[in-house]
């Protein structure tokens, strides 16, 4: 059932590549915090009064992995009122990231969790190129080399190595100078790799906030460098590197988001919202 406002949170709990248990029918608070760069999205989420198969789903054996789907309607209505929740984070719990407390007459688990975390901190990449090689060529064998599927690649300057190389290192750290050298950025977001040029949005539509529209909470903030904070009603498709206009009194534009931080509640009337950090375009 929908929560306060239509607010509608789907919680599931599985284990990597298996079906699992999906919850739509209680009380879920998170906070999902997504960067660009060396450090994995992260996800706490608080989850009232869960019963025992639940729990025993959550604590035990591997690390399981946890979702979060979130949206707005009514499920009487065939497309649930506005579509049906859309996912903001699929991750694994990490080690000691379960603690269940009581408050009150309240059960709550308390989960922590990262998504894809073995990419950003278990893996080591080998790689020889004994001829010349462009600098894109040696970013997708990295991405190769985490396993990981491709958002998008866009290495500008694609400089060439006419001597080859050799890398032997953590990926991110690898990541981290290639990004360095060529003014780019990299990062992981629903376990897909991305690698592009400062600034620059990935392919995709832009969300509008707007005052008018009233899904635009306050007035945005102005940061250094053509930067841009704003707090919107909760948007699930938002990601770091993803376009977004801008309508209000004080600010008109497109950026582009570098951080995202989803906050919410299903079940009571506090915050349920996206709080997104960007620049222009290039900035």
């Amino acid at each position: 059932m929908p929560g306060v406002f239509g607010r509608r949170v789907t919680f599931s709990i599985g284990q990597a590549g298996v079906a699992g248990l999906a919850l739509a029918d209680l009380r879920v608070a998170f906070r999902v915090t997504m960067s660009k760069g060396r450090n994995p999205h992260t996800a706490s989420i608080r989850v009232y009064n869960p019963n025992p198969l639940t729990l025993g789903l959550l604590d035990d054996g591997p690390l399981p992995t946890v979702g979060l789907a979130v949206g707005y309607g009514d499920p009487l209505l065939p497309d649930g009122g506005k579509g049906i929740p859309r996912s903001i984070f699929l991750g694994e719990v990490v080690r000691d990231g379960l603690r269940v407390e009581r408050a009150g007459a309240d059960r709550i688990a308390e989960i922590e969790a990262a998504d894809s975390p073995g990419a950003y901190q278990l893996n080591r990449v080998a790689l020889s190129f004994p001829t010349s090689v462009t600098m894109s060529a040696v970013v997708a064998a990295i991405a190769g080399q985490l396993a990981l599927p491709v958002g998008v690649i866009s290495v500008v300057p694609d400089v060439t190595l006419a001597q080859g190389a050799t890398f032997h290192a953590e990926a991110r750290d690898v990541l981290d100078r290639i990004a360095a050298s060529v003014g780019g950025e990299w990062w992981i977001s629903d376990g897909v790799f991305y690698f592009s040029p400062a600034g620059v949005p990935v392919p995709g539509v832009a969300p509008l906030f707007s005052s008018a529209k009233g899904n635009l909470i306050g007035a945005p903030v102005k940061k250094d460098r053509g930067g841009i904070e704003i707090v919107g009603l909760l948007d699930a498709d938002m990601r770091p590197g993803k376009p977004f206009v801008v309508q209000s009194a004080e600010i008109n534009g497109t950026y582009t988001a570098s951080d995202v931080v989803f906050h919410g509640d299903s079940g009571f009337d506090v915050p349920f919202y996206v709080q997104i950090t960007g620049k222009l375009p290039g900035a």
